[in-house]
């Protein structure tokens, strides 16, 4: 089951969280670092196990070698309606262990911009932890914070990817409706999985391996907030995409969540460049006369790497 918090509030901070980990995540401003969730003690209230559905026409693509490593650094853009709201800047961390073995971080923080705040706060941090032959993330940690004239909302989440084939999830949200008591909820849980499940971060990496061409479907199985899902991801066209004014080839992906609910009405396309560093160029989230963008707006670092496919 979802959380409880209040519907029309909750889809306007669901619209933020899903864009920001198609290539970074968001979360809150708390004091010190954000930690590495620790295995939880005990089993957390057993969910039922629903296994991502995976249509007939999901392909499984051949990968390339990995395009990216650690001290890769990217800067996006946000912008809702043509108004730049937030930047996000992603990160392939520094090797470290985790249980022993050894895992690449990687990291996308979100801060909202100086032109809105007035109106609207955010900002927020997501990391995954993953496995850098495989890219499936071991474990997971996310916050976020907002704040509107409206409302406050803190969210934090702490996953561990256990073996075998195990979820555990602590969830924490605070909502606070201006006049109102706060609602605040935590859950601890656990669900079964299957191998290769991903996190909203670890799967953007994870596609920029994959040997992309036109008419591909792709349904990657995810952990959304409680429980697990899939996506179904289509390649629709190879086009030039004007990025900073830097005209690149690009394979456009169309990209939806086949689970009946409301937020289904959203057009979601995303754009990887077709070179050797299958770099993350631009997300799109269209409902209605809404639209919400994500842009590559620098390269701060990409580091050389050996293995990487020569361009095309």
């Amino acid at each position: 089951m979802g959380m409880t918090a209040p519907r029309p509030r909750r889809a306007r901070w669901a619209l933020l969280v899903l864009a920001v980990p198609a290539v970074a995540w968001a979360v809150p401003r708390l004091e010190g670092p954000l930690r590495m969730p620790e295995p939880p003690a005990g089993a957390g209230a057993s969910a039922p196990v629903r296994q991502p559905p995976v249509a007939a026409h999901c392909q499984r693509p051949a990968r390339r070698p990995v395009p990216f490593a650690p001290g890769e650094r990217l800067v996006f853009e946000a912008d809702v309606l043509g108004l730049d709201i937030a930047e996000v800047r992603t990160e392939v961390g520094a090797p470290v262990l985790v249980d022993g073995q050894g895992m690449w971080p990687l990291s996308a923080q979100v801060a909202s911009d100086w032109t809105i705040r007035l109106v609207a706060a955010f900002d927020g941090d997501m990391r995954s932890w993953v496995d850098p032959a495989t890219l499936a993330p071991a474990r997971t940690a996310w916050r976020m914070s907002a704040r509107t004239p409206e409302f406050d909302f803190f969210g934090e989440s702490g996953v561990v990817f256990s073996a075998p084939g195990r979820v555990d999830v602590q969830n924490h949200w605070v909502h606070h409706e201006r006049g109102g008591e706060p609602v605040e909820e935590r859950k601890a849980l656990a669900y079964k999985s299957q191998p290769g499940l991903q996190d909203w971060l670890s799967v953007v990496y994870a596609a920029r391996t994959l040997e992309l061409a036109v008419g591909m479907v792709v349904c990657p199985a995810l952990h959304f907030v409680d429980n697990p899902g899939s996506l179904r991801a289509e390649v629709v066209a190879r086009e030039e995409v004007d990025v900073d004014y830097d005209e690149r080839w690009a394979y456009k992906i169309a990209i939806r969540d086949p689970r009946p609910r409301e937020e289904n009405d959203l057009a979601i396309y995303a754009w990887i460049s077709d070179d050797r560093d299958r770099l993350p160029l631009r997300l799109s989230l269209t409902r209605g006369r809404v639209a919400f963008d994500l842009e590559l707006d620098d390269v701060e670092h990409v580091p050389h790497v050996p293995h990487s496919v020569p361009r095309p």
